[in-house]
Order: C-alpha cells, then structure tokens, then sequence
C-alpha cells in the first residue's frame, strides 16, 4: 500500500487492524482496508506496526 492511498492529502482510503471477524477473535490482528472488495490490500497475520506522526 502507498502512502498516497491513506493521507488525507490524496485519497484518504481509511486502514482498520481488525482484531475479531463476525464476533469472532482472529487467530492474529489483520490489516484491511474497507471496500477493498478483491483484498489485494489486506495483511493477514499482522505480527508489527509502525505508527509515525509525520507532524501534519
């Protein structure tokens, strides 16, 4: 994923890590991006995420 697709700057696509699916925990957190319906954009088995604060 670019980072075009998620600053709000262009087009501001939000990012979830999901943590349960249909009330149901996952085995590991999972990175998706709603509305993506072909989840060429997911992560599944997220094991680390950076968070950055650019200062915008």
């Amino acid at each position: 994923m670019a980072w075009g697709e998620f600053d709000p700057g262009f087009a501001a696509t939000p990012v979830l890590v999901a943590y349960r699916e249909d009330e149901v925990d996952l085995a590991a957190p999972r990175l998706v991006v709603p509305g993506d319906i072909k989840g060429g954009r997911y992560v599944s088995e997220l094991t680390s995420l950076t968070v950055i604060d650019t200062g915008k």
